[in-house]
């Protein structure tokens, strides 16, 4: 840990320090420091007098340190020494002349005036003098590693945090990003895809995506929002299971499918696959029978189906179950935004 000491330094490496009547003269090396010295926010800078290390403590030098910190020090040529009348101390003969006006509190502490004032001026001086402009980081799409990353700000110019994923590398958005940069709740209104401020009870909107009519339909996969000029990304994708397999629960999360084992003809045991509606309302879509001289460990057919696994742990082929119209093939589109587009729109900032 860096100890900070004040002390009186010469403008270069190499400090002498003697005592009145001493005949050794004792040799400091002094380097001036790496890292940065920051008051009240504003990094230090003077290379006229820099600020010095010596094995682990900090050096300032006494020229600034009434500008860095307010204190009050003369150079009293009588004694041949230096005096530094602090903030909260009570003024000596000595140094009285340099502290001025002093206010005494009910608890007897004793305020400098003068060097508080001077303080407050010299902290608005230095500020003024040593403003150093904040570090800003990435806006927008930076190349990282080779790799294309967004530094999102919402159009407020408030940092949302960085995203690689999807097709950002290819210079496109999709929608659930673009709603957590906003941390908004997304609606649908006819073709308005619609951001709104989440979690309040009159949501305000934040923008709008207006889609061209029928995009869903199109045989393109480019489009152009209505309202802001935004070029579109379609990207279509199958609803529903994607895995091979599909249990009973994935049919019921689904597709709202459940299935029911039921006695069959001959001794056999039937599986039936219905559908429910909103209203309870059921349509049975299809009976598959097992054949029940031939169920074996490992995978079984019955109807034409295949399946793994018995009873309520049943999987069955999710290939089969599309041939049998049991569950369907059904399309989902999937829009991204082009990212240059939206800084345009000023949607995201820059």
């Amino acid at each position: 840990m860096k100890k900070f000491v004040s002390g009186v330094l010469a403008g270069s490496l190499l400090t002498v320090s003697m005592t009145a009547g001493a005949a050794a003269v004792k040799q400091y090396i002094l380097t001036e420091v790496a890292y940065p010295i920051v008051v009240n926010g504003s990094e230090y800078k003077d290379a006229s007098n820099p600020i010095l290390n010596y094995e682990g403590s900090t050096y300032v030098p006494l020229a600034k340190l009434g500008d860095l910190t307010g204190v009050n020090y003369k150079w009293n040529d009588a004694a041949k020494r230096v005096e530094i009348v602090t903030s909260g101390v009570a003024p000596t003969a000595a140094s009285s002349g340099e502290v001025g006006i002093v206010e005494i509190d009910k608890k007897g502490n004793v305020r400098d005036i003068a060097a508080a004032n001077a303080e407050i001026e010299a902290i608005e001086r230095f500020t003024k003098n040593n403003q150093t402009k904040q570090a800003e980081g990435p806006k927008g799409l930076v190349m990282e590693n080779g790799q294309l990353v967004l530094y999102a700000y919402d159009r407020d110019g408030k940092y949302k945090g960085h995203f690689s994923d999807g097709k950002i590398s290819e210079g496109w958005i999709d929608l659930g990003s673009l709603a957590k940069i906003y941390d908004a709740n997304i609606e649908y209104e006819n073709n308005d895809i619609i951001f709104k401020e989440s979690l309040v009870a009159t949501p305000k909107e934040y923008f709008r995506m207006t889609l061209p009519d029928h995009w869903e339909e199109s045989t393109t996969t480019s489009y152009v929002t209505k309202n802001n000029n935004v070029k579109i990304l379609r990207e279509t994708y199958e609803k529903g299971i994607a895995s091979e397999w599909a249990d009973q629960d994935q049919l019921k999360s689904y597709y709202s499918i459940k299935v029911f084992a039921e006695p069959g003809p001959g001794d056999t045991l039937v599986d039936v696959f219905y559908k429910v509606d909103a209203k309870d309302n059921k349509t049975v879509l299809y009976k598959m029978t097992w054949p029940k001289e031939k169920v074996m460990d490992g995978i079984n057919v019955a109807d034409g189906i295949r399946i793994k696994g018995f009873g309520s742990n049943a999987s069955y082929k999710t290939e089969d179950l599309k041939k049998k119209n049991i569950i369907k093939s059904e399309t989902g589109y999937r829009p991204y935004f082009n990212i240059e587009d939206l800084i345009k729109a000023g949607i995201l900032k820059k």
